[in-house]
C-alpha cells in the first residue's frame, strides 16, 4: 500500500506552494460544522468511504483528514485496497491543524 503520513504543517506547506491534492474529510456533518480545513472537497463518513471510490479521482494525491488521524488512517486502508496509490493520512487531524496551523480554529 502506498499509504503516507503527512503532517498538518507539511499540508499547509505544500499547499502555499500550488500542491492541489483531494481533501477528503471522512467525519460526519456534525463533526465538520464544528472545524473544518478550508477548500476541502468532499465529506464522507471513513465507515461509508467504500461508497464514493468511483466520485474520486485516481490523477490527483488524496489527503484524507478526520478528527485526528485515526477514521482517516483506516479510509487510506479502504481505498488502498480499491487501487488508490497517492493517499495522505493527515496526522493530527483537524485537531493537529487547529494546534500547528490555525490556532483560533475551535478543537472537539
Amino acid at each position: 500500500m502506498s499509504i503516507q503520513q503527512i503532517t498538518p504543517t507539511q499540508l499547509k506547506a505544500r499547499l502555499d506552494e500550488g500542491w492541489t491534492p483531494f481533501l477528503l474529510d471522512v467525519r460526519n456533518e456534525t463533526e465538520a460544522a464544528i472545524a473544518s480545513i478550508p477548500n476541502t472537497d468532499m465529506l464522507q463518513p471513513h465507515t461509508e468511504v467504500d461508497r464514493v471510490v468511483d466520485g474520486l479521482p485516481r490523477d490527483r494525491d488524496i489527503v484524507v483528514i478526520c478528527r485526528s488521524g485515526g477514521r482517516s488512517g483506516m479510509a487510506c486502508q479502504v481505498l488502498a485496497q480499491h487501487g488508490f496509490d497517492k493517499l495522505y493520512n493527515l496526522a493530527g487531524g483537524v485537531n493537529g491543524w487547529a494546534a500547528e496551523v490555525d490556532p483560533e480554529m475551535q478543537r472537539y
